[in-house]
């Protein structure tokens, strides 16, 4: 059986998008690669740039997850990357998920449902709120 071709547009901002093929919850887009399920960004990125060094991360300059424009990418130290990028992209999402907990008390599999994460997000930031409660 044939597989689906990729199918890629180009927005606006110049993002590089598969239309072809659904993102995943995150956001990004993977592909199969000999049975082994790949972010297509970190691809593209190791096919212009070379192999991405330890301890570092491609953060999109464009905050599109599922963009594969190498010219939208960057390599940033994970440390960094973890800190200023996802705290930014979260931080709304993250004072009203956190209000809504304070509320209602909810799994991270709920919240992550609710508010557009991963269950493994929405149990982390429990964890968080309640380190912070000690």
């Amino acid at each position: 059986m044939p597989r689906k071709a990729l199918r890629f547009e180009t927005t606006e901002e110049g993002c590089f998008v598969c239309t072809s093929h659904k993102t995943n919850p995150d956001g990004y887009f993977r592909k199969n690669f000999n049975g082994v399920s790949k972010m297509f960004h970190r691809v593209m990125w190791k096919h212009h740039h070379g192999e991405i060094p330890e301890g570092m991360e491609i953060d999109h300059l464009c905050k599109n997850r599922a963009c594969c424009n190498v010219k939208h990418l960057r390599v940033l130290e994970r440390s960094y990357h973890k800190v200023i990028t996802n705290q930014t992209r979260y931080l709304e999402r993250f004072q009203k998920a956190k209000q809504y907990w304070q509320d209602n008390k909810p799994t991270g599999v709920e919240l992550g449902r609710l508010f557009g994460v991963t269950h493994s997000c929405g149990s982390y930031w429990i964890r968080q709120w309640k380190s912070e409660l000690n």
